[in-house]
């Protein structure tokens, strides 16, 4: 990754040692991309966990946990959803999206885009851990009376 940071920050320097003599102005840009990529990486989900009552999404120094409870629907979301969404976007790949509708969504609890890297799969097993979670939220039919 540093790798790949120090090779864009080089062809940058370069296109604009070409473009302009200014040092000044060139570092100020420079400054600016790097500032930007560092801090998408703090708004980028790293990884997204499935528990037995919550959804977590992991970005790189907190973490937002989205109860089961609170979810209405986990669904396939369209391809679009990465740039217009009505919620908390945090989907970065068309072909990936995830769309977590919530129970009654506002301004505390919006709903979301996700893109995991296996989207499919990662619908299957949060339905399934949702599914799980509501059974045990049900009393027994030997308590229905």
């Amino acid at each position: 990754m540093l790798l790949l940071i120090l090779s864009a920050i080089i062809v940058v320097k370069a296109v604009l040692t070409i473009l302009g003599p200014d040092a000044t102005q060139q570092n100020v840009i420079i400054a600016l991309l790097i500032g930007g990529f560092a801090a998408s990486r703090f708004f980028i989900p790293k990884r997204y966990e499935i528990y037995t009552d919550r959804l977590r999404i992991v970005f790189l120094l907190s973490r937002l946990d989205v109860m089961y409870a609170t979810i209405d629907e986990v669904r396939k979301g369209r391809w679009w959803h990465v740039w217009g969404y009505w919620g908390l976007r945090f989907a970065t790949v068309p072909r990936r999206v995830v769309e977590v509708r919530r129970k009654d969504p506002g301004l505390r609890r919006p709903n979301l885009v996700i893109s995991p890297l296996e989207h499919e799969t990662f619908i299957e097993r949060i339905e399934e851990a949702r599914v799980a979670f509501e059974g045990r939220l049900r009393p027994s039919p030997a308590l229905q009376a």
